[in-house]
């Protein structure tokens, strides 16, 4: 059995790691990029999206602009307090990942994906 993370999850991880790398390069790859996954293969949470806002925005203004796009914050990493999955309506998540990444504080946005690993076990949903 393989191991399922969310993209969500993964980014949080991730994040620590990579913070030097996203900086130098500017752009943040999302889950859609993952080499040797056709897009149509990957699944998603259905009704959630994460968005990654930039380092320094507040808690309130992140649930201000959640709420300002009619979605609601469900959950915010504790590892990157900047990044948020958020509700949406089922089928309609691609429509909110395009508004999310035409903010101008938005890293990244996209579906919470799940990620799976080749090591075994199973990790739930973030």
């Amino acid at each position: 059995m393989a191991k399922v993370w969310t993209w969500g999850l993964a980014l949080g991880l991730a994040a620590a790691a990579t913070a030097p790398l996203f900086a130098a390069c500017g752009e943040v790859s999302t889950a859609a990029d993952t080499p040797g996954v056709e897009k149509e293969e990957q699944s998603f949470k259905p009704g959630e999206v994460v968005v990654w806002f930039d380092d320094g925005v507040s808690a309130e203004e992140i649930k201000a602009a959640v709420a300002a796009v009619g979605a609601n914050v469900k959950e915010t990493s504790s590892v990157t307090p900047t990044r948020v999955v958020v509700t949406v309506p089922t089928g309609e998540e691609d429509a909110y990942v395009a508004t999310f990444r035409d903010l101008k504080d938005v890293k990244a946005a996209d579906k919470n994906y799940i990620l799976k690993t080749m090591t075994g076990g199973v990790r739930g949903p973030n």
